[in-house]
């Protein structure tokens, strides 16, 4: 079963673009790799 857990921190981004992944501090006190989407959602693909 799966715990929820509160982010409390943003520590620092681990590169720039789109979907801009970042390390989270929560409460508690674990450290998280987390994917924040970019201001237009996710990115999604259209077959053509």
């Amino acid at each position: 079963m799966l715990r929820g857990v509160t982010a409390i921190r943003y520590v620092t981004p681990l590169r720039e673009g789109g979907s801009l992944p970042g390390l989270m501090e929560a409460d508690d006190l674990g450290t998280y790799v987390v994917i924040v989407p970019g201001p237009f959602g996710p990115i999604r693909t259209v077959p053509e």
